[in-house]
């Protein structure tokens, strides 16, 4: 899928390109439990809000994890649970900065508005790498040459579709 509007934000997608989007969402879930169990995350903000790392368009990250964790034990200061992504941007349609993490079962947010800076960039990179004890950097400009390995990871992902 290859946007052809500018938008900031999962949630401010019109409803046509949302439900694209899902579908998209959908099959890479399936793709990626392959590698372990599936997350999406999303740090939602929008050049008004001054959140965010100041890269100002949608994107969701998609992260096999290691072992299975329920969102909200990774996420718990999330203030609304969802039963799927959609009823979440939904719920945040109109919302400029705000927090998302789910699978396949739920989906957990936190509205942003009234404390912008207390979460910052990267804050579920860092997330993950702590709570998994994992031994890699979460920050990604720390990474050094990581290209090799995500070509290996969609080539996996690639031939598993088939």
């Amino acid at each position: 899928m290859l946007p052809i509007a500018h938008v900031e934000t999962c949630s401010g997608f019109a409803a046509d390109a949302r439900s694209e989007l899902l579908g998209l969402i959908g099959d890479m879930l399936v793709r990626v439990a392959t590698f372990g169990h599936p997350v999406y995350f999303e740090h939602g903000a929008t050049a008004a809000s001054a959140g965010g790392c100041g890269i100002y368009h949608a994107h969701l990250h998609i992260v096999p994890l290691p072992r299975k964790s329920a969102p909200h034990a990774l996420f718990p200061e999330a203030e609304q649970r969802f039963d799927c992504l959609a009823a979440a941007w939904t719920a945040l349609k109109g919302v400029d900065h705000y927090l998302l993490l789910g699978d396949t079962n739920e989906t957990w947010v936190r509205d942003l508005r009234a404390e912008p800076s207390r979460f910052p960039s990267q804050f579920f990179r860092r997330r993950l790498v702590e709570h998994f004890e994992l031994n890699a950097p979460w920050d990604w400009r720390a990474y050094g040459h990581v290209e090799p390995a995500l070509v290996r990871t969609l080539a996996g992902a690639a031939s598993n579709a088939g």
